[in-house]
């Protein structure tokens, strides 16, 4: 495990410090890396911090097991300067021990101010300060901490008004979207529907005139203007069918003139003396 991202502190497992990962929650990660002083910096998933940076508000009650664990709340709040020191481990301390006791038997003859003096000295050479060319920043840090606050407010509220301002775009090209498709599935069915028309209006325009295909359209063929076309075919129907047929052809709404229709237009018809060819060939026909 890394070492405490902290600048200036050295701490680590391997020197018995506990070591806490960063949150997954970008919120409490942003808040913990808005309190560190270090400028420009974004943790990573291998960022830890020690323990030391914690205040014991910041820790749960102590466990049975005697696992240390934060609060789900915690942040890293403890980054006053402080002397920094370099203490020797249990095997410099054995070695300290044995060294005074070398010293005492070679200085027996001392007397008892020399010996708590070359104590001082021996135990001054283990424990070094690390402040001599280190200004007080202890003012410097307490505005620090206000600022990196106000900042982290203003970061917080800008990435408020981006995410609505987002939901908002997001909305709306949804609403567009679904308008698009809306007009796509209208335009594909006026398409079929024009396709369909077309060829059953070719079909249609096969079997019947039209004046006959207008006459579909209405409710009933009365006042129908006949065309001369439509009149020959009837007149066919009637002798081919007989008056029966005829009425049969008209009961199953087939676009056709009305028997009366046909006997006033037939006695329109001038018959030139001779043989009538028109219905000699109808004649042919039946």
């Amino acid at each position: 495990m890394p070492g405490c991202c902290v600048p200036n502190c050295k701490n680590s497992a391997a020197k018995g410090f506990l070591m806490k990962h960063f949150p997954k929650n970008v919120e409490r990660r942003t808040q913990w890396a808005v309190n560190i002083p270090r400028a420009n910096w974004i943790p990573t998933d291998s960022s830890c911090i020690c323990e030391i940076h914690f205040s014991p508000e910041m820790w749960e009650k102590p466990r049975s097991d005697g696992k240390r664990i934060l609060k789900c709340h915690a942040t890293p709040n403890i980054f006053e300067p402080c002397l920094k020191t370099i203490i020797a481990s249990k095997q410099n301390t054995e070695l300290i021990q044995s060294v005074q006791t070398v010293e005492m038997n070679e200085n027996s003859n001392l007397s008892s101010n020399d010996i708590i003096a070359q104590q001082e000295e021996s135990i001054e050479f283990f424990i070094v300060p690390v402040t001599e060319n280190q200004p007080n920043l202890s003012s410097s840090n307490h505005d620090d901490k206000i600022d990196w606050k106000k900042k982290y407010e203003k970061l917080n509220d800008l990435f408020k008004k981006r995410e609505k301002m987002y939901n908002t775009v997001l909305r709306k090209c949804n609403c567009l979207n679904n308008t698009l498709v809306k007009r796509l599935n209208t335009e594909k069915q006026n398409q079929h529907k024009q396709y369909v028309n077309t060829k059953l209006y070719s079909i249609i325009t096969k079997v019947f005139t039209n004046d006959q295909i207008k006459a579909l359209t209405k409710k009933s063929t009365r006042g129908s203007k006949w065309s001369e076309e439509t009149l020959k075919k009837a007149v066919r129907l009637r002798i081919t069918c007989g008056a029966n047929g005829y009425k049969e052809l008209l009961q199953q709404h087939i676009p056709l003139p009305s028997l009366r229709t046909l006997q006033e237009k037939m006695a329109t018809l001038h018959f030139e003396q001779g043989i009538c060819k028109e219905i000699l060939n109808i004649l042919k026909e039946k």
